[in-house]
């Protein structure tokens, strides 16, 4: 059978519709689990693995539940009688969204364009908001996949919201973010800081990356008052004057 005529009907049917599909397959839909079926997963999957996939820029690569990816592998290598059923990338969420602490090869692997397609095409997705796709990034002269990896706590005024990004990215970048998630107007001037314990630790608005800072850190936005200050250049300034204090005595 062609993948590209294949869909993954299986998990949407009630136990008595799978019994009778069994027994009355139909033509519009390619059961994924038969001896043919796995057979074509089989060497198809042989054959992506053949080849080494490096990142390329303008690809988009995709992250996979390695929980359910070893489980397809055990079962179309007949490993394993049991289906991995829809593709289901829910062990890499938590409350909030893509959970922080997760790596290649432990948690998840990353996946061609080619080979997400394909393993939708026989099995579906779980769950649509579940969908990883990443696109490429030139790092010092490097193609690296453009993963949200950290999770910051983004905070403004009383607000707070967390904010998802690729350590590749500049400091700039998560200023612009950040400004989203609030929904800040575009003609409202603010800057972001590193914040912690109370104190203004830097400025985050430079081309820079942001490989400083580490998941679950506090950055603060704010915005000029109607004085035309910011609010932390009071606080810099006490810091300064505080400092200067020190070397005093």
């Amino acid at each position: 059978s062609s993948s590209s005529s294949s869909c993954y009907c299986w998990l949407k049917m009630t136990e008595r519709e799978q019994k009778q599909d069994e027994e009355y397959p139909s033509n519009d839909c390619v059961d994924p689990t038969t001896r043919e079926a796995k057979k074509e997963q089989k060497e198809f999957l042989n054959q992506y693995l053949a080849v080494k996939h490096d990142p390329v820029l303008g690809e988009k690569w995709f992250m996979v539940s390695k929980k359910w990816y070893e489980q397809w592998q055990r079962f179309i290598n007949s490993y394993s009688k049991e289906p991995p059923g829809a593709m289901d990338n829910s062990t890499l969420f938590d409350g909030i969204g893509l959970k922080v602490y997760i790596a290649e090869g432990m948690q998840f692997e990353f996946v061609t364009q080619e080979l997400w397609d394909y393993i939708l095409n026989w099995w579906g997705l779980a769950d649509d908001s579940h969908q990883l796709g990443f696109d490429t990034k030139e790092v010092d002269g490097k193609v690296l996949i453009n993963s949200k990896c950290i999770r910051l706590k983004a905070m403004f005024g009383e607000t707070i919201k967390f904010v998802s990004l690729s350590c590749y990215s500049t400091q700039e970048e998560l200023h612009n973010m950040v400004r989203e998630a609030f929904g800040v107007y575009e003609d409202m001037e603010t800057q972001l800081w590193n914040f912690r314990n109370g104190k203004y630790l830097e400025k985050l608005s430079g081309p820079g990356t942001i490989y400083t800072l580490v998941a679950q850190q506090k950055v603060l936005l704010e915005k000029r008052d109607d004085d035309g200050n910011f609010p932390s250049q009071w606080c810099v300034d006490e810091t300064k004057a505080g400092d200067e204090d020190d070397d005093d005595d």
